[in-house]
């Protein structure tokens, strides 16, 4: 077909074409004024592993590279572990229990009224410590035990629609800040108070899980070398013993103790 003949077949169903873009202009005008309005957050945390790595070794750039890869790479995975996701859902939980009340910009009204469909007042209720965020959050884990694989449990913590669930919680977005100390995560929600309270709790959990880990590494390597101390002592008695039977077998005189 040559350029004159398809002009002249543009021209000639112009009209049908402008009334078929037309209609699917409309569609996606409703299809998107329906849906809920999404807000975006984001927040940086400093990991100190690039700085860190570069103090404890000297030289060898690419073994400090490989390094800086693994551990950033373990971070995130932690980050994105679905333990991390239902820890953080939980706590995000306890904080609106206990503070959504005395502190509105955690949720907007119309999230604090879904809590009915997401958790039943009487539940609510029995979870809720006054005042006690971690007595409350205790309250939520042994809930979460009891109840997994229930309706209960699937309607709050399984349910995509839910901000407490780690699938909701799941979509963040990790992302390393190339060259740096930081990496940004970032969020997305219906409600402005629950991404940003989104982001603030999954930070303390990562913050202390990763403490942990390093605290449990760190008392690893003293028990090694406790131990490496003392197969060392006793490698050290048995060898004195063993010379003082040969002295004994071969009548060897020790001169400085005769003395």
């Amino acid at each position: 077909m040559s350029l004159t003949s398809f002009f002249r077949l543009l021209n000639k169903n112009l009209g049908v074409l402008l009334m078929f873009s037309f209609i699917f202009a409309v569609l996606t005008f409703f299809y998107t004024a329906s849906l809920p309005e999404e807000y975006r957050s984001e927040s940086i945390m400093y990991t100190g592993i690039e700085s860190g790595v570069g103090n404890m070794i000297e030289g060898g750039m690419g073994f400090m590279s490989t390094m800086v890869d693994n551990q950033y790479a373990n971070l995130i995975t932690e980050i994105e572990a679905k333990s991390t996701l239902e820890e953080t859902g939980m706590r995000l939980l306890a904080l609106h229990l206990v503070k959504a009340k005395t502190t509105p910009s955690l949720l907007t009204s119309e999230s604090y009224a879904l809590l009915d469909k997401w958790l039943p007042p009487s539940d609510r209720k029995s979870l809720t410590v006054e005042g006690d965020l971690q007595d409350t959050y205790q309250r939520i884990m042994q809930f979460h035990r009891e109840t997994r694989g229930g309706k209960k449990n699937k309607e709050i913590f399984e349910n995509s629609s839910s901000p407490y669930s780690h699938k909701s919680i799941g979509k963040v977005n990790v992302i390393r800040m190339t060259t740096s100390d930081f990496i940004r995560t970032e969020y997305t929600w219906t409600d402005p108070g629950i991404t940003q309270s989104t982001l603030d709790v999954l930070n303390e959990v990562v913050i202390s899980r990763m403490s942990e880990l390093r605290a449990g590494r760190s008392n690893d390597v003293v028990m090694y070398f406790r131990q490496r101390v003392q197969e060392a002592l006793d490698e050290l008695k048995l060898a004195e013993h063993k010379l003082q039977q040969f002295k004994m077998e071969n009548g060897v005189i020790d001169y400085d103790q005769q003395a």
